[in-house]
């Protein structure tokens, strides 16, 4: 009988977090839940989840990612798919059924036996999930779905290099000495799901100086606090009038989808997106972009 060949291979190990304290319900339904989150998060990378080795651990998986698979896709893509599947998935559920995940990535060789590994690699991944620094960090961030820790060669080959965008400043580096394992490796720091997502606004923003501005179109919400009364001129020049509550101008729609909003001779408009911000002088019409 031919002994399988050592594999170079990405080791994926997922734990899910207090497993053990659930009925045995809820423990088939967060397996469930974990097991459709791999199947979606993979097949969005381009691979099916059935078509690689993994091992069931009750609680959590240790799957091999395909050859054909580079690291920096597992770090970057795959737990980005992997937390949205499990963030859309929790949204739904009562917090003690939330689906929350410790994530370790290893890279080394595998030796692939029917349905178990030999090798250092797929060991090292195991002890990773297991840290305490991991399971603390999981406690820590309650909003989040999903932390991951690397090993140090995972580190020093994709996040040093920022390959797709890594940024090194956003792991924490873990000197873990433990029992049964000691080494250096790396945690990411968690996202909560009340952070807003790294993109341009898409709603105005509030510039001081410019009443109303950051108000959306259409009425006042309700309950909203009457405007301060102001000096507003009145009559011929020289004189002032009674005080009069200052109403703040509301954005005009435009055709192209954005919007136009006129204070004095200032004028302002939008692009439909919300990202552009036109402001110049009606009386010159020479403006300025932010």
């Amino acid at each position: 009988m031919t002994e399988p060949r050592p594999e170079p291979r990405v080791v994926v190990c997922a734990d899910t977090e207090g497993y053990s304290k659930r009925t045995s319900d809820s423990q088939l339904a967060a397996r469930r839940q974990l097991r459709e989150s791999l199947h979606t998060a993979c097949e969005r990378i381009g691979f099916g989840f059935d078509s690689i080795p993994a091992q069931d651990s009750g609680d959590g998986t240790m799957a091999l990612a395909p050859r054909d698979v580079g690291l920096e896709t597992m770090v970057v893509d795959f737990v980005r798919e992997l937390r949205m599947e499990l963030r859309r998935r929790n949204r739904r559920l009562i917090p003690e059924e939330r689906v929350r995940l410790r994530l370790a990535l290893h890279f080394g060789h595998v030796r692939i036996d029917g349905t178990g590994y030999a090798g250092r690699a797929p060991i090292v991944a195991a002890r990773l999930i297991d840290l305490p620094e991991a399971r603390q960090a999981l406690r820590d961030a309650p909003d989040t779905d999903l932390v991951l820790i690397v090993s140090d060669f995972v580190y020093q080959e994709v996040v040093v290099d920022r390959l797709r965008g890594l940024d090194p400043d956003d792991f924490v580096r873990i000197e873990a000495k433990t029992e049964k394992y000691e080494g250096v490796c790396w945690l990411l720091r968690p996202e909560t799901t009340g952070q807003p997502p790294r993109s341009f606004p898409t709603t105005a923003v509030p510039f001081p100086g410019f009443p109303g501005l950051s108000d959306p179109p259409g009425p006042a919400s309700a309950g909203s606090p009457p405007a301060d009364p102001a000096e507003s001129p009145s009559g011929p020049a020289g004189t002032t009038g009674t005080k009069q509550p200052s109403q703040p101008p509301s954005p005009l729609p435009l055709s192209s989808g954005g919007s136009r909003l006129s204070i004095g001779n200032l004028g302002i408009t939008t692009q439909g997106d919300g990202t552009t911000l036109h402001i110049y002088d009606d009386n010159s019409r020479k403006g300025s972009r932010t």
